[in-house]
């Protein structure tokens, strides 16, 4: 099999329609899987305005995002909440091109982010708190290594609802490992 061309950038406005179509057509299950309180869901225009504010940000963002390239096309993103500039971060990662799941590239592709998102804040720690119900994050997440901290009851950004969360410490080391060891021509631009 030939290597895939694995990159990640920061978010461009050609991005916004496949992220708020992969948020606004998501099933019920998907969502409930994901924790999202459907309630919470902004309307297709509002989130293509937030995400719009987010191209091209500057230094005092509090949420970014790392579109996940495949070859040449975008196939998901990983996004940055709550960031503290020089401290931490929380990172969620969303494949919303369904015809690349279960191929192992979001792993890599989520490295490659961490990674990306440790150089761009300065950031000393960065954890991922995907939902105790939602088997596909937990499972990359504990077989690339990522040390599950704990668990804890709360909502992981503002669109979930309060729910059992794993708490993962995405380690530099790792994701430079996770990043580097695929078979890919892994890099970030």
């Amino acid at each position: 099999m030939t290597p895939r061309r694995l990159r990640v950038r920061p978010l461009e406005s050609a991005d916004i329609p496949a992220i708020v179509e992969y948020w606004t057509t998501a099933t019920a299950s998907d969502l409930d899987r994901m924790g999202v309180d459907v309630a919470k869901l902004p309307s297709a225009a509002g989130l293509t305005s937030s995400l719009e504010r987010l191209c091209g940000g500057g230094q005092d963002l509090t949420t970014a995002y790392s579109v996940w390239r495949v070859d040449d096309q975008s196939i998901g993103y990983s996004s940055l909440k709550n960031i503290r500039r020089g401290d931490r971060a929380e990172i969620h990662l969303h494949m919303w091109n369904a015809g690349f799941r279960g191929q192992g590239l979001g792993d890599p592709l989520f490295a490659l982010s961490a990674l990306d998102f440790y150089e761009r804040f300065a950031l000393r720690q960065i954890v991922c708190e995907p939902s105790a119900g939602n088997a596909m994050p937990n499972r990359m997440l504990q077989r690339a290594g990522y040390p599950l901290l704990g668990t804890r009851m709360g909502a992981s950004s503002e669109l979930s609802r309060v729910c059992l969360l794993n708490i993962y410490d995405v380690r530099r080391e790792i994701a430079r490992s996770r990043a580097s060891g695929s078979a890919t021509d892994a890099a970030r631009t």
